[in-house]
């Protein structure tokens, strides 16, 4: 069977050079060198090249929390200041968030520390959020039918997701990619194709992703599907 394109269902032989692309689910900008094995997925030229804003956008996004681990601070200070901004990229939606800058006092678990507040556009993170999770089911739920979801995203307490009383990750499957890089709590039921993800990043940036489907309900009870492996 012909691979497609993730998102926009593509084929190969659909394109106009005739080939399909690889697009790292979460984003490869993430992480610092040297990179883990990364999840990729079938994508086209045109899509993956559209992500690429996007993706450096929410590099800037996730890197800069306050409690950020390790990796999201070499991330922080290799990446996005020593390219993204030394070399002027984005330079409208960066201008935006450097003139939104307010201090602020901020009530962390260890007492409130002096803080910068920053405006961040959603679109950006959404549809990158949107297009982790798009990869993920196709790896994880491949039966899934992509084309009749929708997803809701909300941006967690960054401090919340750490303590042991947040009692949605032991509902959900789990996994890690680099060291802290990444982390995924998540869950697909069967029949209704509902699903709960939430994606963390640098121990720090977490998003809640509500998964729903116009699918027909055909069985009265409801199933917790297992996922595949990746």
């Amino acid at each position: 069977m012909e691979e497609e394109c993730y998102l926009c269902g593509k084929k190969a032989s659909e394109t106009p050079d005739g080939r399909l692309t690889r697009d790292h689910i979460p984003p490869k900008n993430l992480f610092p060198s040297p990179r883990p094995h990364l999840i990729t997925v079938p994508c086209c030229l045109t899509c993956n090249n559209q992500a690429s804003n996007d993706d450096e956008y929410f590099r800037v996004a996730v890197s800069a929390g306050y409690n950020a681990n390790k990796a999201g601070k070499e991330i922080w200070t290799e990446k996005v200041k020593g390219r993204t901004l030394k070399k002027g990229r984005i330079s409208e939606s960066v201008n935006k968030i450097r003139s939104s800058l307010k201090r602020i006092a901020l009530i962390t678990p260890e007492g409130v520390k002096d803080a910068a507040e920053a405006t961040i556009e959603r679109a950006p993170i959404d549809r990158v959020l949107t297009r982790i999770t798009e990869g993920l089911l196709l790896r994880l739920y491949p039966e899934v039918n992509r084309t009749k979801l929708t997803f809701e995203i909300t941006k967690l307490d960054q401090f919340k997701l750490n303590d042991p009383a947040f009692e949605i990750r032991k509902a959900l499957y789990y996994f890690q990619i680099g060291n802290g890089v990444y982390r995924c709590w998540h869950v697909v039921e069967d029949y209704t194709d509902r699903g709960a993800w939430v994606h963390m990043f640098f121990d720090s940036a977490a998003f809640f992703v509500e998964q729903t489907s116009d699918r027909q309900i055909v069985l009265p009870w409801v199933i917790r599907r297992t996922p595949h492996h990746l």
